[in-house]
């Protein structure tokens, strides 16, 4: 008997997300191939790297949503706005496909890091 678990409630996803795919031009520069939006529970959260220097403070966003209509790899540029006052933009880092029991997707984690906020004018 296989079963499938509930998908993430949609009153849960609240984020409108632009992930725009990245791909090398005939150049080897990083070029954009394709722009997707779907909406995301979005988390921020702090991670402290000890250096020689001090102490790093790299700030990382986690998003899941159900399963998307399309791929999202390492290096493709997210951007989001947060109560249309600040835009946050991003580089995914790693992404995850949990499963349900029965094998199928359940839902998409996506690490982005290089995050910067901006005040939107």
């Amino acid at each position: 008997m296989t079963f499938k678990l509930p998908p993430i409630p949609e009153f849960v996803l609240t984020t409108s997300v632009t992930i725009t795919g990245t791909s090398l031009d005939d150049n080897g520069d990083v070029a954009a191939s394709d722009v997707n939006t779907g909406l995301f529970r979005v988390r921020f959260s702090k991670e402290y790297v000890k250096t020689q220097e001090g102490i790093d403070i790299k700030h990382i966003v986690k998003m899941h949503s159900n399963p998307l209509g399309f791929n999202v790899k390492q290096g493709d540029l997210v951007a989001f706005s947060l109560d249309q006052l600040i835009s946050v933009t991003g580089v995914v880092e790693h992404v995850t496909l949990p499963l349900n029991p029965d094998g199928s997707i359940h839902h998409v984690k996506i690490i982005v890091s290089e995050v910067r906020e901006v005040g939107i004018q």
